[in-house]
């Protein structure tokens, strides 16, 4: 579907249009927009056309229509505002930049006792992103990096006993990118005949649920004596007993969904990330000098702070770069409510899916000059202030955009800092400018990303 995008833009322009005679999922048709013109009416002029969001109907199958990304209407509004709040307070993301910045360095800790060593930085940044999550959403050591620690660098997921979690997380999302279009009552046949690839996805999730589930009760006792802390667990356990206290109600399932979410799509799309980052300053060495002489002119040598992010100017440009190029989430659908037309002419019809797409509007000639070069400087201050707010569109837009896309940004940005100012990188295997990459539900490398590490002289 990404190629496929980034295809129709190329061929068709600004609007594509394709009939869907066999009603698959459940849509009238399917219409790709490609320019930020367009962009801006959907998500922003003529939202409450295109407040819901459209998902494959994998997702009705394994969320039940719950959580932040599996549900719709008012339920999901209901849910991203009990999400929302951990993420927007200054004093938790300072306590978040702290949490992310010691999680980070403790992983420089773990490469140190190794010297100069080759390992798969997918592989590292997922464990190091699964960890962070955890800590900052809720307060819980997956423990990925101490296992790292205990069994070797280079030790494989089936040899550290604590990588179950983010095993059962990589199974389950490998899976539900193979049936991604497939219909619910197709889904639900499959699971009837017990196809073998249905259930090695539900008994990952099921595993997954198994780990989490005496988290979260653990700390609702721990609330029940009065024990708080400042994360998105706490948030949403405070707002489950006041729901059921007004008998609204909201289960544990329903908890879990939202737990899940953050915690499975949340460290997936910032490990890409920064894999994508690493890859490309190796590939880059001016642009690596850049960022640390800015390392070395804002920090000295000390660990990055939540104070210092806004000073970490030309890394962010990186950052936003390397999102533009690698967006770890490629589409953003919407579907139609009612008739409409947009401002090209073209009429849309209810029930039409609107594909958005950041992987093509990141990469379109129409939109970008010489967009397959990686150039940090289209992020100075002054050319974004020039450009339009929808061309650059990693996190989505309007009311369904990803809520954690500021928290991505700093995370990023922090992590990359830390990592980069004590380590070197090179790719082992020269992919050329630029990765390979392919989407299940967010972006992987099928090469691998085998990177040689070095301490920095």
């Amino acid at each position: 579907m990404e190629c496929a995008t980034l295809h129709f833009a190329d061929t068709y322009g600004a609007v594509a249009r394709f009939p869907n005679p066999s009603g698959i999922n459940g849509a009238a048709g399917w219409l790709f927009l490609n320019h930020p013109d367009l962009i801006q009416y959907v998500c922003m002029e003529k939202v409450p056309n295109y407040t819901e969001r459209y998902l494959p109907d994998i997702y009705a199958y394994v969320t039940d229509g719950q959580g932040i990304l599996g549900s719709g209407g008012a339920y999901n509004k209901a849910q991203r505002k009990l999400c929302m709040p951990p993420f927007q307070k200054k004093a938790s993301l300072q306590n978040f930049a702290s949490s992310v910045v010691e999680r980070a360095d403790y992983l420089t800790s773990i490469w140190q006792s190794e010297g100069k060593f080759t390992a798969d930085m997918a592989v590292q940044m997922q464990r190091l992103t699964l960890d962070i999550v955890g800590v900052v959403a809720f307060s819980h050591d997956f423990k990925q990096l101490r296992g790292m620690a205990e069994y070797g660098v280079l030790a494989k997921e089936d040899e550290i006993p604590t990588d179950r979690v983010l095993h059962d997380i990589n199974v389950a999302q490998d899976i539900m990118g193979r049936v991604f279009v497939t219909p619910l009552p197709v889904l639900k046949a499959l699971r009837a005949m017990r196809a073998p690839f249905m259930i090695t996805m539900e008994n990952a999730f099921a595993d997954m649920k198994d780990a989490v589930m005496p988290i979260i009760q653990e700390r609702r006792e721990a609330k029940q004596r009065g024990e708080t802390k400042e994360d998105l667990l706490d948030s949403l356990l405070e707002m489950q007993a006041e729901l059921q206290e007004t008998g609204e109600g909201f289960t544990d399932g329903e908890l879990w969904e939202d737990v899940h979410d953050v915690m499975g799509a949340g460290h997936e799309t910032t490990a890409s990330t920064l894999s994508a980052c690493l890859y490309t300053l190796s590939q880059h060495p001016e642009i690596d000098r850049k960022v640390q002489a800015e390392l070395e002119a804002v920090l000295g040598g000390r660990l990055p702070t939540y104070e210092d992010f806004d000073q970490l100017v030309y890394t962010k440009q990186v950052v936003k770069e390397v999102l533009r190029l690698y967006p770890p989430i490629p589409i953003f659908p919407r579907l139609a409510k009612e008739d409409d037309v947009l401002p090209t002419g073209h009429k849309v019809s209810a029930g039409e899916v609107i594909f958005m797409s950041s992987y093509a509007m990141g990469r379109s000639e129409m939109i970008w000059e010489d967009p397959l070069t990686f150039d940090p400087s289209r992020f100075d201050e002054e050319v974004e202030a020039t450009r339009h707010r929808f061309q650059w569109v990693p996190f989505g837009g309007g009311p369904r955009m990803c809520m954690g896309a500021g928290f991505a940004m700093l995370s990023t940005t922090l992590v990359l800092s830390t990592l980069v100012q004590k380590y070197k990188f090179k790719a082992v295997k020269d992919q050329g400018p630029v990765i390979p990459i392919k989407y299940d539900i967010t972006m992987y490398f099928p090469d691998d990303m085998l990177m040689t590490v070095s301490p920095r002289e």
